[in-house]
């Protein structure tokens, strides 16, 4: 299985500590109990207090954070890693499995998922000269380095 990874970033990215301290309080304050949140259309909130088993489902597309833990995404024989200083995007709606790699009482999981319009990543991918994938997970996700900027 190969495993996607990317230049080493700082455990919190290049973002502040400042500023990642206040991502990680306002995730924590949104959901201050095991589960998820849709504070916002299309904004997705989760906490977790352990790490979890295997769980299959649908990717849709979509911008994912982590503010504190770790997660891996299996897509065919590709395994995604992201944590605190990566972040994940998919572009497509595809099968993955994925699990909470690093989550526990004193310093729970909290990830942040903004779903996105399928006909805008189409119309950036357009724009940015992206050919269209040929096949099912070619582009369809990517973990890159996050920064304070984004």
């Amino acid at each position: 299985m190969d495993v996607v990874s990317r230049p080493e970033v700082g455990q919190e990215g290049s973002a502040t500590p400042a500023l990642h301290q206040e991502l990680v309080e306002r995730v924590a304050r949104s959901v201050p109990e095991n589960g998820t949140a849709e504070p916002l259309e299309g904004l997705v909130l989760r906490r977790a207090t352990a790490p979890t088993e295997v769980g299959h489902g649908l990717a849709h597309p979509s911008f994912c954070v982590i503010a504190q833990g770790s997660k891996e995404v299996r897509l065919g024989d590709r395994r995604y890693r992201y944590d605190p200083a990566h972040y994940l995007i998919a572009t497509t709606a595809v099968p993955v499995a994925s699990r909470i790699t690093e989550a526990s009482p004193e310093r729970p999981y909290l990830g942040i998922v903004l779903r996105l319009d399928p006909a805008l990543v189409a119309s950036v991918m357009v724009e940015a000269g992206r050919p269209a994938p040929r096949g099912q997970s070619e582009m369809a996700i990517d973990v890159s380095p996050l920064d304070a900027g984004l």
